[in-house]
């Protein structure tokens, strides 16, 4: 799996306007002319989750779009394997977690704190990242204490976390910071409770074209305050699903970066073996030194 590293807007439009994108993009729009009559087929690859040869399944759901004319299925969230049932996006984080935990210094417990746990990843890191302490939640509504357990279900609320200071060596969050009321806080929350030395993964739904976030919805006094149309994404413990307060620009490696965050990097990856076709396809990486 081939990943590049950007430190700003500069480089990553640089990196999609340079001669293996452009590749990559001509051979996405050939897949789109090979599959336009079929609203689902299959890619063989390898899964790294899996570690198995297996056929990704791809399809039109979660926000396929047209294209030149043609039909492009959204590949981040598309491309699943049948094996472990996560898509692209949920590999690549599983393929970083599982990286980052198999350099762990061995004379220590290494702490993992996923912001989720009724998903099929959390499942995954439960059962193929033996010898660490992993700490799983979801957020269940403005009622419950940081910290409590509600039929088997950790509750936490991101902008007033349980966990005590430095205490967590990574934090995974996949597409969840959108959906929290004031993201500031809630990455200086993360910042917290991360050891020195400890990263934050963060995937979001990114709006590369923005140079600025835009805030769709706010909590004053207790009240959702709407700017934008309501837009909700799925949620697990949730039929009705999840707000979306924050479509994030790039001003959010400037947000990290005043969380106290440092080697604030944004990661384009590629890989047509291992299922990982979208373009872009992007995650966040933040330390704290």
């Amino acid at each position: 799996m081939h990943s590049y590293s950007c430190a700003g807007k500069d480089e990553y439009r640089a990196l999609l306007n340079s001669d293996p994108f452009a590749s990559r993009y001509r051979f996405l729009c050939h897949l789109a002319e090979l599959y336009r009559k079929q609203t689902s087929f299959t890619i063989p690859g390898m899964c790294e989750v899996c570690d198995l040869p297996v056929d990704f399944l791809t399809d039109h759901q979660c926000g396929m779009r047209i294209e030149h004319g043609l039909p492009w299925p959204n590949w981040r969230e598309r491309q699943v394997c049948p094996g472990c049932g996560l898509a692209s996006r949920q590999r690549m984080a599983f393929g970083f977690m599982k990286d980052l935990v198999a350099r762990r210094a061995p004379s220590r417990d290494y702490t993992l704190y996923m912001m989720e746990m009724v998903t099929p990843i959390f499942s995954c890191a439960r059962k193929m990242l033996p010898g660490i302490t992993l700490i799983g939640s979801e957020y269940l509504g403005p009622d419950f204490q940081g910290g409590s357990v509600v039929r088997g279900v950790r509750h936490e609320d991101v902008c007033r976390l349980s966990l005590a200071d430095e205490s967590v060596d990574l934090v995974v969050s996949n597409d969840v910071m959108e959906h929290v009321p004031d993201p500031g806080k809630g990455f200086g929350e993360i910042f917290r409770v991360l050891r020195r030395g400890g990263i934050l993964f963060l995937t979001i739904p990114f709006h590369s074209g923005n140079e600025t976030t835009v805030v769709r919805a706010e909590v004053r006094a207790g009240k959702v305050i709407h700017h934008l149309p309501a837009a909700y994404h799925g949620n697990p413990v949730s039929p009705e699903g999840s707000l979306v307060f924050t479509d994030f620009g790039w001003d959010v490696l400037a947000m990290l970066r005043r969380a106290g965050f440092a080697q604030v990097e944004v990661k384009v990856i590629w890989s047509y073996l291992n299922g990982h076709l979208g373009i872009p396809m992007e995650y966040f990486t933040a330390s704290k030194l």
